[in-house]
């Protein structure tokens, strides 16, 4: 159950200010801003409005202690950080540790301060970071705006950002820590005690896309895909093998859970799953150009071994296949058969790859494509890919 937090008091400063000279006796005839008796109200107002205000903050700052009672505190904001080119003149020029360049020359300039000592040649240029003095999103500097010395420093002729500076965050809100808060207590903020508190480690480890931890008495395997994907999660999909990152999440999880678990990391092959065929009866009017299109669109979707983001980067457009689910024909049928100018559809042809798209099985017609086999996950855990192969177009049969 969601418990919505309340405002304690709803009205504001003109609202309050309204209902006050609304009361005035009717003998008051001027209620415009020159009345004494409306400056007072006005005046009041402004107090009034400035404690309800601070009334109003009274439930998130209670949140924000119980969760400190418990010993957990938003994520801090972060300030940016910016790689500056400085092009020296003939002389050279020795840019000092703690140089500070601006994005401009008013108040509101970001400022940046370089991390160490630059050294330049005579007539060269060279590179040093710099960390923005204030932090938020808000200091991520675009590229170029990053130009301004402070203070006059010998022998620089230019400084510039030539990439946008990076890093910068907010301060994590209450609604993002409390909706992480189960899975911190669960694992007393770290500990790895269930498959699902090892596969919480695994993803926090950077490039790590999704994780499946198997296994018991002793003995847990992370099965991991990594981020590093084809960009399109189309064509030629390939977990390809990251002996570094594998160390990292094996590190993690051995360090969290009691001594003597033995870990293992693998990084399963996804089949490739390629559309051959399809029976389709179309609605008239329809063109079957722009419903095999759709056809393709679709199955590309349902069939992705990873979660798909919209541009935004956040919004889920498609879930990734779930782990250990078989596909079925009727699935296929449904998901066809819901698209604009499928009238019915029939059968439903597929070829196979287990190599990323180097050898493809033969054309078979699709009945169920199963996870499973002898009781447990089989190499590719289920998880799919449209695996779209340039040399075997779809074919459209018309019923």
């Amino acid at each position: 159950m969601t418990v919505q937090i309340p405002v304690l008091d709803p009205m504001d400063e003109e609202e309050i200010v309204a209902s006050v000279i609304d009361a005035f006796p009717a003998s008051i005839t001027d209620r415009s801003r020159a009345a004494p008796e409306v400056a007072i109200a006005e005046a009041l107002g402004a107090l009034y409005g400035a404690a309800t205000f601070n009334l109003n903050q009274w439930p998130d700052l209670l949140r924000a202690r119980h969760l400190l009672l418990l010993g957990y505190a938003p994520d801090p904001a972060t300030p940016a950080v910016a790689v500056l080119t400085f092009t020296a003149s003939g002389a050279g020029a020795t840019i000092p540790a703690g140089t500070v360049v601006r994005t401009g020359a008013t108040l509101e300039a970001l400022r940046f301060i370089t991390d160490a000592e630059l050294v330049v040649a005579p007539s060269g240029s060279g590179a040093v970071n710099a960390t923005s003095s204030t932090s938020g999103a808000s200091s991520n500097a675009t590229a170029g705006m990053i130009t301004r010395l402070e203070t006059p420093v010998a022998g620089v002729v230019s400084v510039t950002n030539i990439d946008p500076a990076t890093g910068g965050a907010d301060a994590e809100a209450l609604g993002s820590l409390e909706a992480r808060l189960p899975a911190l207590l669960r694992t007393g903020g770290g500990r790895v005690v269930t498959g699902e508190d090892a596969e919480q480690a695994a993803l926090a480890i950077p490039g790590v896309e999704r994780a499946l931890v198997l296994g018991e008495r002793g003995a847990l395997t992370a099965h991991l895909l990594l981020a590093d994907l084809n960009a399109a999660y189309q064509a030629n999909i390939a977990n390809a093998p990251n002996v570094a990152t594998r160390a990292a999440v094996q590190s993690a999880i051995v360090n969290a859970t009691v001594p003597g678990v033995a870990v293992a990391v693998a990084q399963p092959t996804i089949k490739l799953l390629h559309l051959r065929r399809v029976e389709v009866q179309l609605v008239a009017g329809y063109a079957s150009a722009a419903v095999k299109s759709a056809i393709l669109a679709a199955w590309n979707l349902a069939l992705t071994a990873v979660t798909i983001y919209g541009a935004d980067g956040v919004t889920v457009v498609q879930e990734g296949w779930a782990w250990g689910a078989s596909l079925y024909r009727n699935e296929m049928i449904s998901l066809i058969d819901s698209l604009p100018g499928v009238r019915r559809v029939g059968r439903i042809w597929i070829s196979e790859s287990v190599d990323y798209g180097v050898t493809w099985g033969g054309e078979v017609e699709l009945v169920e494509v199963e996870a499973w086999a002898n009781g447990a996950p089989n190499a590719v855990r289920g998880l799919l890919s449209s695996g779209l192969d340039g040399t075997n177009p779809l074919t459209l049969d018309l019923l």
